[in-house]
């Protein structure tokens, strides 16, 4: 019989915590719209990082696109969508 009242009340006590969560925990992106972002993975036929893949880096840097991954032959960039 104590079980059962053990039980019960873990059981009780679980509805009512996931009842509660829902007034409390706002959503993650509630009225948030989230960044959009292109991309651009220009292929550099060098076999390693020279003076035309630092130029290539520096122009989309100017264009306004960031460096996210540097590859053995590309370089892949974002930039937020307008």
């Amino acid at each position: 019989m104590r079980s059962f009242f053990l039980g019960l009340s873990i059981s009780v006590a679980f509805v009512a915590g996931c009842v509660a969560s829902q007034f409390i925990v706002p959503p993650a992106r509630a009225g948030t719209n989230p960044m959009r972002w292109e991309y651009a993975c220009p292929i550099d036929t060098s076999p390693a990082w020279n003076d035309s893949s630092i130029a290539l880096a520096n122009r989309m840097g100017a264009e306004g696109w960031e460096l996210v991954t540097a590859a053995s032959k590309a370089l892949c960039f974002k930039r937020p969508l307008p």
